[in-house]
């Protein structure tokens, strides 16, 4: 429990990103002990599965087997099995990174689909955005500066912990940040 403790953690978490190979093509998302790996190529993510596992094991830490899941939009038969060491790391239609729900819904067509992120995020929003709209709107409000301080403190902390998964997605998967932004 000492103070030093999270930033001890971060230096640690920066040498082991540091030590993985540049895959083009291949993204490393981590934001604390949550680390996402995305690739649309099985051999470059069977690579990166390896090369992060030795990374790790060089760093004192273990990856829990329990916790690490395969996602993709493709039929999952048609994959390979995936492995950390030795351990095949299994495959999941949903999982919740960042404490947000992550999955493809097919049945929705992607122009009209919500990615899972943003629906999460504005899910968190709305109930905080709802005191500071009534006070910004209520005649005996308050004034804009404050208002401004208000949106900054409760909903801006909420987008900023999920920003390293947002800043992963398309322009036109934001677009319904935007919309609850300027309303």
């Amino acid at each position: 429990g000492s103070v030093l403790s999270p930033f001890l953690f971060n230096i640690l978490m920066h040498r082991l990103l540091s030590l993985l190979p540049v895959i083009p093509g291949t993204t490393v998302t981590c934001y604390a002990d949550d680390i996402c790996i995305h690739t649309t190529s099985t051999h470059d993510l069977q690579h990166m599965l390896h090369d992060f596992y030795v990374s790790a094991t060089s760093c004192g830490l273990i990856i829990s087997p329990e916790k690490s899941r395969i996602f993709t939009s493709r039929n999952c038969r048609a994959l390979p099995a995936f492995a950390m060491g030795s351990n095949v790391i299994p495959h999941c239609a949903q999982y919740t990174y960042l404490g947000a729900p992550v999955r493809i819904t097919p049945a929705i067509p992607a122009r009209q689909r919500i990615h899972p992120f943003v629906k999460s995020l504005l899910d968190r929003l709305e109930p905080r955005f709802a005191p500071v709209k009534w006070l910004a709107n209520n005649a005996a409000g308050v004034s804009i500066p404050v208002a401004r301080t208000l949106y900054i403190l409760l909903l801006r902390s909420v987008v900023d912990y999920l920003s390293p998964a947002l800043c992963q997605l398309p322009k036109p998967a934001l677009e319904p940040l935007e919309k609850f932004q300027n309303r």
